[in-house]
């Protein structure tokens, strides 16, 4: 060996013929006994030299003549994107071919199972002889080709057939998504032909049957809720049928069984804990899940997430805030070829139970004019539960203000609802009733709202049934106008509530402009009344608490952020805009809220918001979501008919009665448009 070479630390290197040296460190040496200094040296220790472990445990270090130059980092970065880019793409050919072995031993499976099963036999749908000539479109006759092939790689395509496709266990009912095979098919006419079989011994009866809306490219669904079957009985998911009279001949029954298929029935999806519902825009897939973020304002973060298509493919998250998550569409390969198969999420490599399916955006659609044809200025947006009784009442008197198109998400109401609005529309009247069978998701359903509006209108009120805008300068300038025939509705002037948005609209502070408008409510209560005012509720109603409290919104639909989040009717919005709170002097609304104790009492059914607790409930018993004096009983307190009374309030009782009057000379008095 030649004479030591100092280096850095005070170590010392004694080198070679072969230009390798062993490091030795006299206090190490001393201390151990040994010449290893492995648990001292570092890379950095020696600049341009390298490390090198011998074989009895020593380290050495490598003396470099050169260091790394520009031109050796540029070549390792080069090999590093081309090991990345041929990685992605083996993974991806992998996944196009993986998906497609799966794709087709389920269809053999499934044919062969249902072929098989003698109950197919017997048909329960009327479906339409008229089929769509297809469009002259290349993308159109490409999807129409999947549609029919891979629709659901679980289910076999027969004419005059449907299948109970999943099932989900409601609080107070059992729910059968039922798939049809056309837009024309429909379910037995009358509820009461038809009952829910869960075992040759137990059956229940149906309680509703509604037709959900389907996508372009997804198949249509019946929504089948049923009676449980009593608490003290035992049956399992995979022995379920509806079972009715048949529509051709009452002697031959109808049978719709669970589908055979891959899927596990043994239990049914539990209603809390599920993804329920999807939508697709040309950017991404709004997918709706219960379960995850289970807290308001803490959420899980997108990364711990994966969309999951039809259990072979997956995309990312790319965002998580309460019930809504927004997905990447699967890659162009296989896009078409998952048209219909079930969405899902995956959390930590667990998939969620999921009754939601894949289609395309709907701006695929080559006949699609709705972005052509000009937006609505102002539209509406609630959710309802048997609302027959006021429904005519809020419609009409918002369509006067200016509210051009309503939409209603119906959450299974019992009552003759659907009646009620066919009248509406017979008298021109823009209503869309979209059923909305999940419970406790009045959020994601104003979300689903702005985002299947949002190339219709450009403004959307989201306010309750029991909720009427009002500002008391339209009465004044009633008053003022009394000669006119139409005050508020001349040619000079554009609806009252449309021509207070407009002029809002302009308005910027700090440069952010006017992305909402929140109006305070002010909470009427019984009014001395025992039942429903014959005339309306603004004719009935007429004394109130002092306090205004929370607020109700008129949202811009394109300032709404891509969470879509939104607390009590209030959105939050994309940088640039800001929310405008309107003093009570310009508008208000006048909530209907605590009315006759036959009405009132129905609230203790079920909140419809995800994280407003039930009232029969006894967590957090100080919510402002509750009415003070009430337990979590519907039991009437003493009383009830003349609390919440602080202030007489007629002013929107006069505005309505001038305003909707039908003028009757007689002494029976006089009506309104509503009644």
């Amino acid at each position: 060996m030649e004479s030591p070479e100092a280096l850095p630390g005070g170590k010392e290197l004694w080198q070679s013929d072969k230009n390798i040296g062993a490091v030795k460190d006299p206090e190490i040496m001393s201390r151990k006994g040994r010449s290893s200094t492995k648990e001292t040296l570092k890379y950095n220790d020696f600049p341009g030299y390298k490390l090198l472990e011998e074989s009895d445990g020593s380290v050495s270090v490598r003396i470099s003549d050169r260091s790394y130059s520009g031109l050796h980092i540029l070549k390792l970065l080069a090999f590093m994107v081309f090991t990345i880019a041929a990685a992605t793409v083996v993974r991806e050919i992998f996944q196009v071919t993986l998906y497609r072995v799966k794709t087709e031993t389920n269809r053999v499976k499934t044919e062969t199972r249902l072929t098989s099963f003698p109950l197919f036999l017997y048909g329960s749908l009327q479906e339409s002889l008229m089929e769509k000539e297809p469009k002259d479109c290349e993308v159109e006759a490409r999807i129409r080709k999947n549609y029919a092939l891979l629709r659901n790689s679980t289910v076999k395509q027969t004419h005059g057939i449907s299948f109970i496709q999943d099932i989900v266990l409601l609080p107070d009912e059992i729910l059968f998504l039922v798939r049809l095979p056309s837009a024309d098919s429909k379910l037995i006419s009358h509820n009461s032909s038809l009952h829910c079989s869960f075992s040759t011994e137990i059956n229940t009866t149906v309680n509703g049957i509604d037709y959900l809306e389907f996508g372009y490219s997804t198949q249509p669904r019946a929504a089948v809720r049923c009676q449980l079957p009593p608490p003290d009985t035992h049956w399992s998911a995979t022995s379920v049928a509806l079972v009715g009279t048949s529509n051709y001949s009452s002697d031959l029954p109808d049978i719709i069984t669970a589908k055979l298929g891959s899927i596990d029935y043994s239990n049914p999806i539990k209603w809390d804990y599920m993804v329920y519902e999807s939508f697709a825009t040309e950017e991404d897939i709004v997918v709706f899940a219960k379960g995850i973020n289970n807290r308001q304002g803490l959420n899980i973060e997108p990364k711990y997430l994966r969309c999951i298509f039809n259990n072979t493919i997956e995309t990312r998250v790319t965002l998580s805030a309460q019930e809504i998550f927004r997905c990447e569409h699967p890659s162009e390969p296989v896009r078409y070829d998952l048209i219909g198969s079930k969405i899902t999420l995956r959390i930590r490599g667990k998939s969620i139970p999921s009754v939601a399916y894949y289609e395309i955006p709907l701006t695929f659609n080559s006949n699609k004019t709705d972005q052509d044809a000009e937006k609505m200025n102002l539209c509406a947006c609630t959710m309802v539960f048997n609302v027959a009784k006021y429904i005519r009442e809020w419609v009409i008197y918002h369509s006067h203000l200016g509210v051009e198109n309503f939409f209603l998400y119906d959450n299974n109401s019992e009552d003759n609802l659907e009646e009620t609005l066919a009248g509406l529309s017979s008298e021109k009247y823009k209503i869309n009733r979209h059923p909305w069978p999940w419970t406790k998701t009045q959020e994601s359903g104003f979300s689903h709202c702005a985002l299947m509006a949002k190339d219709k209108c450009q403004w959307m009120m989201y306010t309750d049934v029991d909720e009427f805008v009002f500002s008391p300068s339209w009465l004044k300038q009633l008053k003022a106008q009394a000669n006119l025939e139409n005050p508020l509705m001349n040619t000079a002037s554009k609806p009252a509530l449309w021509q207070l948005v407009a002029n809002l609209s302009t308005v910027r502070k700090r440069g952010a402009a006017t992305g909402q408008i929140s109006l305070r409510c002010r909470n009427f209560g019984p009014s001395g009344l025992h039942e429903h005012p014959q005339k309306g509720v603004t004719q009935g109603y007429t004394c109130r608490e002092k306090q205004e409290k929370r607020y109700k919104s008129i949202l811009l639909l394109e300032a709404a952020s891509l969470s879509l989040l939104n607390v009590i009717h209030r959105f939050q919005l994309n940088k640039g805009y800001r929310t405008l709170y309107l003093n009570a002097s310009k508008a208000v609304i006048n909530h209907y809220k605590y009315q006759a104790w036959s009405e009132f009492k129905a609230k203790f059914r079920r909140r419809v918001s995800a994280y407003v607790v039930d009232w029969k409930d006894s967590r957090n018993p100080t919510s402002q979501d509750r009415t003070p004096g009430l337990g979590n009983r519907a039991i009437k307190p003493h009383g009830w008919e003349n609390m919440f009374c602080e202030v007489n309030d007629t002013a929107l009782k006069e505005y309505a009665e001038t305003v909707f009057s039908l003028n009757d000379e007689e002494e029976t008095g006089y009506n309104l448009e509503w009644q």
